[in-house]
């Protein structure tokens, strides 16, 4: 054979290689499954033993939004499984075609997608079910993962029947609870909700029709305690239980233990009247009894935090009557309830909550309602706020006051919510400035040690000396000898060394005469709503006697 029949031959082969190749790539890639050429609808019509559901599905108008080019999964109920469906349901039209959307979901879910054990679906109802790799809010498919051309059908033993949220869930019983949470619910007026009828030809504003634009709103689920909420109460909102993108464990208590807690917590929220009290003391009871996510009876956690407010609770399996599987999580009843009330140390997770005042969050407006005291203006002196470093490197922002030439000048504070309760009052008043004396330690002469400025805490008039906490020097130590504890001087200057005290300092006690709060009565005067707190200077005219500096006032309940 020579080289031209070799090199033609060759060629050949190649080509019926590649040919063959080709077929094969063809062959493997070709869409012969027939499930893609099948539509979801078409699919439910055609299998005899979801004929019921089928049927719903046209009774609903549901069939037409399975016809439509979305992907959807669909977990059909067989004829068996409807068997057991309430009449109700079926002759109800809105409760049946809630029924029905609660078995369609937006786009393809196979069981691959629980790679974590189970997953929430939110369905066509806006209700949310619990997705498992066998299961669908406990429903058992005996079919599953057939995917079809516009989405997935899986086949289940047992109908889905909607359930309620943990909001509707309380609000359907007729608990104290429940009665508490209805004296706090709200119809309000938004004239931008109401309904347009036309256009004043006059004013040329918009005609509203009367009897719209009204909206109930629940100060529970929409946590609002002033126009200027805290960080705090930003935070509370989220414990929104009627919420179905969320999962919460909420605690429904027993009428018993509800009045428990009212008689326990009673005495921390009282005020001058005996119906605002009881409606603080209610609403603080049952505030912090949602918890983010699902918490297993059975392995409760030995301590957990509320959602919003975090309260730790250590929940007791012991005392669950009733389990409820609601559409975003669960309820439980329960006999009691066990949480951190405060223990006089300092713990942001108690129900009585520690109280921490910002220097830089001064409240230095005129006062009518302390004795006409008119406060001192930036004007006077100087009067800023300035960030300096711990020793540990962090930042700390502090109030700064001097050569204000007042005698007795003071800064105002206004906290948020002060309880009716024991507090230990603690203060923070670094001073970094002025700490070299004017002279030389030796010979001791005038000017040679430090001058501190006196200063004390003062509760509702800052004239007057509240009883327990005297003008008190804080600022600065010096710097002594490790060998003699002597107190060392500077062997250039010969001055004495001082240095900055960033120590908190305990002051003493007070008990709050009664509950203050921005959210109590909203139409009455705000300064008589809150507790005036102060840091008052020392009764001189003259710097640096008088200087003022604040990091922070702590307030420790001790309930």
């Amino acid at each position: 054979m020579n080289l031209l029949k070799q090199k033609i031959l060759l060629l050949l082969m190649c080509t019926a290689v590649m040919s063959s190749c080709e077929k094969k790539w063809d062959d493997h890639t070709a869409v012969t499954e027939p499930n893609f050429s099948s539509q979801l609808l078409d699919r439910i019509n055609s299998n005899p033993d979801l004929s019921k559901f089928a049927e719903y599905l046209v009774q609903t108008n549901y069939d037409d939004t399975l016809g439509t080019g979305k992907a959807y999964t669909v977990w059909a109920p067989t004829n068996a499984a409807l068997q057991a469906l309430d009449p109700e349901v079926i002759n109800t039209q809105a409760k049946l075609e809630l029924f029905v959307a609660n078995h369609i979901s937006n786009l393809s879910f196979l069981t691959a997608s629980a790679k974590n054990g189970m997953v929430r679906v939110k369905t066509l109802n806006k209700k949310s079910v619990s997705f498992t790799p066998t299961t669908v809010d406990g429903s058992v498919m005996t079919s599953k993962d057939l995917y079809l051309g516009n989405g997935v059908l899986h086949i289940i033993s047992t109908a889905i029947t909607p359930k309620p949220s943990a909001w509707q869930l309380v609000m359907s019983t007729n608990s104290l609870q429940k009665q508490e949470l209805e004296t706090i619910t709200f119809t309000r007026y938004d004239p931008a909700r109401a309904e347009v009828t036309g256009i004043d030809p006059l004013t040329g504003k918009p005609i509203l029709k009367p009897g719209t634009g009204f909206y109930t709103q629940n100060r529970f689920l929409q946590r609002q305690f002033s126009d200027r909420p805290s960080a705090a109460e930003s935070a509370l909102r989220q414990s929104d239980i009627s919420h179905e993108d969320s999962t919460f464990t909420y605690i429904l208590l027993t009428d018993a233990a509800f009045t428990a807690e009212k008689a326990k917590l009673r005495k921390y929220f009282e005020t001058s009247n005996a119906d605002t009290t009881d409606s603080l003391t209610g609403f603080n009871v049952i505030k912090d009894l949602a918890f983010k996510g699902f918490l297993d009876k059975d392995n409760f956690p030995a301590s957990v935090l509320s959602v919003g407010d975090s309260v730790r609770f250590h929940l007791d399996k012991n005392a669950v009557v009733e389990t409820h599987q609601v559409s975003n999580g669960v309820v439980y009843v329960m006999s009691s309830i066990n949480y951190d009330l405060g223990s006089g140390t300092y713990d942001k997770y108690t129900k009585i909550k520690p109280i921490i005042i910002e220097g830089e969050s001064i409240n230095n407006t005129v006062n009518t309602a302390d004795q006409n005291l008119s406060m001192v203006k930036a004007t006077n002196g100087t009067f800023e706020k300035r960030s300096r470093r711990n020793p540990d490197g962090s930042f700390y922002t502090f109030l700064y006051r001097v050569g204000h030439a007042q005698n007795i000048n003071f800064s105002r504070y206004r906290p948020n919510e002060v309880h009716k309760v024991k507090y230990k009052v603690y203060w923070r008043v670094p001073k970094d400035f002025n700490i070299v004396p004017a002279a030389k330690a030796s010979p001791l002469v005038a000017g040679s040690t430090i001058v501190f400025s006196q200063m004390r805490f003062a509760i509702g008039n800052p004239l007057v000396e509240t009883p327990g906490f005297p003008y008190v020097m804080h600022g600065v130590l010096p710097v002594l000898d490790p060998a003699t504890n002597a107190h060392q001087i500077d062997p250039i200057s010969g001055k004495y060394l001082y240095k900055t005290d960033y120590d908190e300092k305990y002051l003493g006690e007070f008990t709050a005469s009664r509950y203050y709060s921005r959210s109590i009565d909203p139409f009455q005067d705000e300064l008589k709503r809150t507790l005036a707190i102060y840091q008052v200077g020392a009764a001189s005219t003259t710097a640096p006697l008088n200087d003022m500096y604040l990091d922070y006032i702590k307030l420790v309940p001790v309930p």
